[in-house]
């Protein structure tokens, strides 16, 4: 212990020796280190001298430490300060080990760089992943003209003790998790040129004082948290170039002054609560290239004046509530790049005159009320990439200019004519849904290698899916709502990139191409609402990624395989993903009693549908071990057994629905300890005995337990037998008049009336009708379809990507 207290107490006594040598009045030490004379002393600086250490020196350190070393009282005080700053650093790396305080000068320091009369001038620590919190010690280093403490983990406030730094030029805080407000000393920095500060926890007002800073050329404040109005004075920074402001909660008005920065090329205030109209002066901003001000709560119309601003190359006004035409004078912006105006209450015909900028690259206009045809001079532009015009009123054909891009979203808008035969080799993803386009389906998209997203759904599509139609990369094809007819080609198999396919609702006949096994990647696979035959394939429960399966309304018929738990995908206990799969269309499912619309998201919940088709036999006992399953459908089918009770084991299990099929037995009782499920439907079977009571099922209505006649209790009829459990098998005669009086009612108009008050002979026909239904598949398949007619109130998901609905 005596040998470490002396290795930890040499290098303050070698410092005390050196200045002993070189005469450095006013120099103590404390606990910490190195204090000068003109600082704050530790109480226990006196004592530590008083005592002394007996530590031996040789004549070679003495001789390190002679004024021939050329230390000087500002390097000292520069060690010093440094040092206090590395002790309030947690987790000081290896690189570290060069910064030692019985160094005569910091200039050999990992991260410090000098001038050249030895005096700190630069502190460069970016991305060493540091954690603690500032020293104030740092605004005693009175030469720094460069601090870069970025990307690291530094929490606490700010030190006010920067503002001394005088001659600091360039101060990066960010990306790291710095709390608290800017100090307002910040304000007496007159040569800082850039202020970096974004992507920390930083509250509170900007100080009106850093309109002071009058060399300021850079100012970023993104990615924090502060709040109230951009201070009017920020005018002043007349050097000003960058001002991003972007990721805050800043609210009130856009200060016209902003005007007044006649050199400022990047305005980036997106992500606040700014309001008001935009400053028609800003069209006097000449050097102004960026204008960036995404999802604010602005209101008017976009100023005309911007097309004075001939520097521009990106608008970014998008989600907000601009209304008015697109003005005209952007026609004017040769070096525009970059349009975004999506989301807002646009309205009017695109203007022609856009096809003047010839450099334009991407153009957003999605969800506004733009009407008219797309402008055919859009030929004009050299390299068209990204085209979102989607969710407007625009009508006529496709131009064919748009076979030049890239990224083209045309979806939900009143489009007519053909789909164009050509496009580019470099088209990435093409969504036409939601339009009136018919004729065949394009021959030419085998041939494009770089596509991933195909999209034509709900338009008026007729002929068959040619049979090279399926490019390997293609990731994404949704063509369901139109008229496509014949079978499904087995070169779909080809596609084994293929994420999501939904062929819902077209006039497909035939099996399930076997060539659909190859595709390792699927995900979804929707071919509900069509004319398919055969048996449910073996080959799909071995699809390792598949977790929507909706094969409802065919014609297929058969078992249900005992494979079916083998479903890797209906597994897992959260949906599969990666960051290139996307479900940018909607998909829709039958789940909870209607059709569930599920649009635009990046992972969808796991459904397994075969409901409207002619399966018969029991229900697996294997399906019990789909224990990621969320909505199960086997309505409408003719389904015999009993309920499996290897069902309970499904935890994530939401929708379970299987009316109108064979059923018999008893609801086993351990279905109402799901507390998960929220909607339970087995109505139109032959399930009889008591509904398992004090659970959930109670808080259901009758109609999802209708046209069972052995079915009793809450929310139906009490049962005759209130001793009766769930273990013995509940006989109701189709004929008996007492059970017609419980259960009749209960089907037809609810608890309001009782059974006793119903006549005999209405209770007679009633269950004489259920008997028909029994003996019937087809009757009671109608029957039942005409009960659960699709509802038109759809619930979607969505997410944005990068400001754009694809």
């Amino acid at each position: 212990m005596e040998r470490a207290a002396v290795r930890s107490g040499l290098p303050i006594l070698l410092l005390v020796l050196r200045c002993s040598l070189m005469n450095c009045d006013g120099v103590v030490v404390n606990d910490l280190g190195v204090t000068p004379g003109t600082g704050v002393k530790s109480a226990s600086a006196t004592p530590t001298l008083r005592r002394g250490l007996s530590v031996s020196v040789d004549s070679q350190t003495m001789s390190a430490t002679s004024p021939s070393g050329g230390a000087t009282s500002t390097s000292l005080h520069e060690v010093e300060a440094l040092m206090r700053f590395r002790m309030m650093i947690e987790n000081a790396t290896a690189e570290f080990s060069s910064w030692n305080a019985n160094d005569v000068s910091p200039c050999a320091w990992v991260g410090v760089h000098c001038g050249s009369r030895g005096q700190v001038i630069g502190l460069n620590l970016s991305h060493f992943h540091l954690r603690g919190s500032l020293s104030s010690s740092l605004g005693q280093l009175s030469s720094l003209q460069r601090l870069d403490l970025s990307h690291n983990e530094f929490s606490g406030p700010i030190p006010r003790s920067l503002g001394a730094c005088s001659s600091i030029q360039h101060l990066s805080l960010e990306n790291n998790s710095l709390s608290g407000e800017i100090p307002s000393e910040f304000g007496l920095l007159s040569n800082l040129g850039e202020l970096s500060l974004s992507h920390n926890n930083l509250s509170g007002h900007i100080p009106v004082s850093l309109s002071n800073c009058s060399m300021a050329k850079v100012l970023n404040l993104s990615a924090n948290s502060f709040w109230g109005e951009i201070p009017s004075e920020i005018g002043r920074l007349h050097t000003l170039a960058t001002l991003d402001l972007r990721l805050n909660k800043l609210s009130g008005s856009i200060p016209a002054s902003l005007s007044n920065c006649s050199k400022l090329e990047y305005l980036g205030l997106s992500d606040n609560h700014l309001s008001g109209l935009l400053p028609p002066e800003f069209g006097s901003l000449g050097r102004l290239r960026s204008l960036v001000i995404i999802r604010n709560i602005l209101s008017g119309y976009i100023p005309t004046s911007l097309g004075n601003c001939s520097k521009l190359e990106s608008i970014e006004l998008g989600f907000n509530l601009l209304s008015g035409p697109i003005p005209s004078e952007f026609g004017r912006l040769g070096g525009l790049k970059h349009l975004n105006l999506v989301n807002n209450n646009l309205s009017g015909n695109i203007p022609v005159s856009l096809s003047n900028c010839s450099m334009l690259q991407v153009l957003g206009l999605t969800s506004n009320s733009l009407t008219g045809h797309i402008p055919v001079e859009f030929d004009r532009l050299k390299k068209p990439y990204y085209f979102f015009l989607s969710e407007n009123d625009l009508s006529g054909a496709i131009p064919p200019f748009f076979t030049n891009c890239s990224y083209i979203n045309l979806s939900r808008n009143r489009l007519s004519g053909t789909i164009p035969q050509h496009w580019s080799h470099s088209l990435r993803s093409l969504s036409l849904s939601h339009n009136f386009l018919e004729g065949p389906l394009p021959n030419m998209v085998g041939n494009l290698s770089d596509l991933y997203r195909l999209s034509f759904g709900h338009n008026r599509l007729t002929g068959q899916i040619p049979a090279n139609f399926c490019p390997s990369g293609l990731g994404v094809l949704h063509m369901r709502n139109n008229r496509i007819s014949g079978q499904i080609p087995p070169s779909i198999g080809n596609c084994t990139a293929l994420f999501s396919m939904d062929l819902s609702n077209n006039l497909l006949v035939g099996p399930l191409p076997p060539s659909l096994q190859f595709l390792p990647k699927l995900k979804v696979l929707a071919l509900a609402s069509n004319e398919l035959t055969g048996g449910f394939p073996n080959w799909i429960t071995s699809l390792p990624s598949l977790q929507v399966l909706d094969l409802s309304n065919n014609s297929l018929r058969g078992s249900l395989p005992t494979t079916i738990g083998r479903m890797h995908g209906f597994k897992a206990l959260k949906e599969i993903t990666s960051p290139d799969m996307y479900v940018y269309d909607q998909i829709e499912i039958n789940a909870k009693g209607m059709r569930l619309l599920l649009e635009k998201i990046a992972t969808v919940r796991i459904s397994l549908d075969v409901s409207g088709n002619n399966f018969s036999g029991p229900i697996p006992e294997q399906i019990g071990d789909l224990l990621g399953i969320r909505y199960l459908t086997l309505a409408n089918n003719s389904f015999e057994g009993a309920l499996p009770p290897s069902l309970s084991k499904l935890h994530s299990l939401e929708s379970l629905d299987v009316a109108g099929n064979r059923i018999s037995g008893v609801i086993p009782n351990q279905l109402g300890a799901m507390s998960g499920l929220q909607y339970f439907d087995v109505s139109f079977n032959n399930v009889t005995g008591p509904i398992p009571q004090y659970t959930q099922f109670q808080t259901w209505g009758p109609e999802k337990f209708q046209g069972n006649p052995g079915l009793c209790g809450l929310p139906l009829e009490p049962c005759a037998n209130t001793n009766t459990t769930n273990s013995e098998s509940v006989s109701a005669p189709v004929s008996a008049v007492s059970t017609a009086t419980e259960v009749g009612p209960s089907w037809i108009i609810g608890d309001s009336i009782s059974g006793p008050a119903c006549l005999v002979g209405y209770a007679i026909g009633f269950f004489g009708f259920l008997a028909a239904l029994s003996c019937s598949d087809s009757l009671r398949r109608i029957f039942y379809s005409w009960l659960r007619e699709p509802h038109d109130d759809d619930h979607g998901l969505e997410a944005d990507h990068y400001g754009f609905r694809f």
